[in-house]
Formats: C-alpha cells, sequence, structure tokens
C-alpha cells in the first residue's frame, strides 16, 4: 500500500474514540498519539461507526496473529493534551493491513482534500490496539 501522506505517525502508542456533549448534540472525534505527536480527528457518528466496523471485518479476515515477541501493547495512561499537533475534520478513511509487520493500516484524508490524492495521515496500529478502539467507538 503506497502513501505519501501529509503526516505520517507510524505505529501509534494510542488510539481513542470520544463523544463530546450531551445526547443528539454530540460532536465525534479520534485522538491519535504515535510517538511525542498527537492528533485530534473530528467526524461524524456515521464515519466512526463505520471504521469501527470496518476494523473488525478487516479483524476477521486476518490469518492467525503471528507468534513471536510478545507486543508491549499496553494502551498508554493518562489525559491528553489540550491541543494537538495536528487536527483536522475527517472527509474519507481507508483501512488496510501490512502484512510484512502485521499492522492495520489508516489512512486518513481530511475533507477539504482532494479523495484521489495522497492521504493527510497515515498510521499503523496492533491488531490488538485497533480491536480495543473498535468496541470502545461502538
Amino acid at each position: 500500500m503506497e502513501h505519501s501522506a501529509q503526516f505520517d505517525l507510524g505505529v501509534v502508542q494510542r488510539i481513542e474514540a470520544e463523544a463530546l456533549g450531551v445526547p443528539g448534540q454530540r460532536t465525534f472525534r479520534i485522538l491519535l498519539q504515535g510517538g511525542s505527536v498527537t492528533a485530534c480527528l473530528w467526524l461524524e457518528k456515521e464515519q466512526l461507526q463505520a471504521l469501527a466496523l470496518g476494523i473488525e471485518q478487516v479483524l476477521l479476515q486476518l490469518p492467525k496473529a503471528r507468534r513471536g515477541e510478545p507486543a508491549d501493547d499496553q494502551p498508554a495512561e493518562g489525559s491528553w493534551p489540550s491541543s494537538h499537533d495536528i487536527e483536522f475534520k475527517i472527509g474519507q478513511l481507508a483501512l488496510g493491513y501490512d502484512e510484512s509487520c502485521d499492522l492495520i493500516v489508516l489512512l486518513v484524508h481530511e475533507l477539504e482534500a482532494d479523495p484521489e490524492g495522497p492521504a493527510t495521515l497515515h498510521l499503523k496500529a496492533t491488531r490488538d490496539l485497533m480491536e480495543r478502539f473498535s468496541h470502545q467507538a461502538q
């Protein structure tokens, strides 16, 4: 999967879904941390639900996880910073799988970006991290 994203977070340590506001008037966002960089990606409720379902479908299609070094895949704890290095509204999302490193790939296009052009943000995450995110997002 070729990419030349504007932002490449690499393998993220944290990914969380968050709903802000009162039911019926909520706004939704995904918070990400890759190394020392944090991102706040705003999206519609339907986009978040579709992403969670897409992650589940990708995970179901994957071969059994490889046996090797145990992953240090405990989610980082603590609060998120009040401002983020990257922040935008999501227009389009694409999920994939990188077999060479057994990681889930997420390509994110900013709302104003050309959906045919390169992704605005690129990241990879472990199966466990994405599974936890999928359950949280639902």
